[in-house]
């Protein structure tokens, strides 16, 4: 089986129905999103679902096309962000480190360095506070203040929500995907399904598109995802999703050599499910065992050769291997 066989065989399995339902459905966990948001709002807090919880909203069916999701993903503003997390501790939701001293360390480390806290969890659901959208290191940042500003509240299959305007929502899905592959060399066809969708429903005006990036400072991010969907959707479909014209609206002056680069290095080779397309259960598993935080801080400090010794030493993280990239918290 050639490498593009393979990519067109996962792709056909993660559009399956019964892939995404042992992902798990948000819907099946509507009582106790509504809780969450009902605690977090009592708090003063304006909670954005972002991801596939807003997917629910702004893309897919509310009834028959439903979507798997790993995680509720909550966006609030940075000064809330601490006090989401907490009133999400004191009403029930664990770390999994029951070490106070390791979790308090994880967390200062997560809320200074990167984009959101770590995962809670409860018997039935993981969540991540997110008090920004991209780790401290990244140069392309989107505007978590204009994100949160044009939010709408709406009525859906999880109650009554803030959700992001469709072209926040839309771009937030097409830089994860960039953060993902070009910082962690993490590949997975099942991101992608969700930009196929909404580019095919029509629901995205790129003109219009192309004014909310004024805003944040990721357009490079956006013509890498738009560059790579329309190539993987030619191997799928044998056809363009995405005209040549409105990719080149989006593309930097020195994107050029960049396909170039993309093409050469052999997109989605060694694809995978990824750790974030496994079941509920699994994910629960891998919290408890503190694994999750040792990816996500692994990966992070692993690909990005700064002056890391700074935050060893401040956040007292001792280097195990190099080689595995594994890191002790």
């Amino acid at each position: 089986m050639t490498n593009l066989d393979k990519i067109k065989l996962f792709y056909l399995m993660a559009c399956n129905s019964k892939f995404q339902a042992k992902r798990g459905y948000l819907t099946d966990r509507k009582n106790e999103i509504i809780e969450i948001n009902y605690l977090l709002k009592k708090n003063q807090i304006k909670p954005i679902l972002i991801k596939g919880a807003s997917l629910l909203y702004n893309l897919y069916s509310q009834t028959l096309d439903q979507r798997g999701a790993g995680d509720l993903d909550i966006l609030v503003s940075a000064l809330d962000g601490r006090k989401a997390y907490d009133t999400l501790l004191k009403n029930g939701y664990s770390v999994g480190y029951d070490d106070m001293k390791r979790r308090e360390r994880l967390e200062i480390l997560m809320e200074e360095e990167f984009q959101h806290f770590p995962a809670l969890y409860s018997k039935s659901l993981l969540v991540e506070i997110h008090h920004r959208l991209d780790p401290r290191f990244m140069k392309e940042k989107l505007n978590v203040a204009r994100i949160i500003e044009t939010a709408t509240l709406q009525n859906g299959p999880l109650g009554e929500q803030w959700i992001p305007n469709i072209y926040c929502d839309f771009i937030i899905l097409c830089h994860h995907i960039y953060r993902h592959e070009v910082y962690e060399h993490m590949y997975d066809v099942i991101r992608y399904i969700d930009i196929f969708k909404y580019i095919l429903s029509g629901k995205i005006d790129f003109n219009l598109l192309k004014q909310e990036l004024v805003h944040h400072t990721i357009q490079y991010s956006i013509a890498y995802t738009l560059y790579c969907a329309n190539y993987l959707y030619k191997i799928i479909y044998k056809e363009e999703l995405i005209s040549s014209k409105i990719l080149d609206i989006f593309s930097p002056k020195n994107f050029e050599k960049e396909k170039d680069a993309i093409r050469c290095r052999g997109l989605f080779e060694d694809i995978t499910y990824g750790y974030w397309s496994v079941p509920y259960e699994d994910r629960f598993f891998l919290c408890r065992a503190e694994i999750m935080q040792h990816v996500s801080v692994a990966v992070y400090f692993y690909l990005h050769e700064k002056k890391w010794s700074d935050l060893f030493e401040k956040y007292k993280i001792q280097p195990l291997s190099r080689n595995s990239g594994d890191w002790y918290i």
